[in-house]
């Protein structure tokens, strides 16, 4: 990961970094201690290996701003967040002020920032457009809200709200987590 990348995880996402799992022991079966890592869930099918491009990154979303945006069309200088968010999940309630003042604070950075909701309205009618527009101006958002037909969620692995995936200048992924 470069200097840049790195700045951009610790300024965002300082909690959310893995840390390095000490090795296990174990034994070997001949009264020696061996040391080997531990054994790492395989990610989610679907799911985005760090280095990635980001998928469908030109796919063009309505906003609640009225105007088409597109991952690619919010590329920032030295990087772009891409934020899986809805508006009923407990969790991004929980997590709101957070989120939205990191990811404003990165566009003061040079990063570009979108929040994606993938949700079916029908499921659950505050994740409509009317819903959105009222999370985005009461939240201050200074980055484009927008709607996915679920494409853009689901060609990144998304599963779960809110999920972040951080870019690099060139789309690369570098970071893929929640908020903390």
């Amino acid at each position: 990961m470069n200097k840049t990348a790195s700045l951009i995880c610790i300024t965002l996402l300082s909690a959310c970094t893995e840390s390095a799992a000490p090795k296990a022991a174990e034994p070997s079966g001949y009264g020696e201690k061996t040391t080997r890592e531990p054994a790492k869930p395989a990610p989610p099918k679907g799911a985005l290996s760090l280095g990635d491009a980001a998928p469908l990154s030109s796919v063009a979303m309505p906003g609640v701003d009225g105007a088409e945006h597109s991952i690619e069309g919010v590329k920032g200088e030295k990087g772009t967040l891409v934020i899986f968010t809805c508006n009923h999940c407990p969790y991004v309630k929980a997590w709101e002020s957070r989120t939205v003042a990191a990811a404003n604070m990165a566009l003061d950075k040079g990063i570009g920032v979108i929040a994606i909701n993938a949700n079916d309205p029908e499921a659950h009618a505050e994740d409509g457009m009317e819903g959105m527009k009222a999370r985005a101006e009461k939240t201050r958002m200074k980055y484009p809200y927008v709607v996915d037909q679920g494409e853009v969620a689901k060609a990144h692995g998304a599963a779960k709200t809110p999920e972040l995936y951080l870019y690099d200048a060139d789309l690369e992924l570098v970071h893929h987590g929640a908020v903390d």
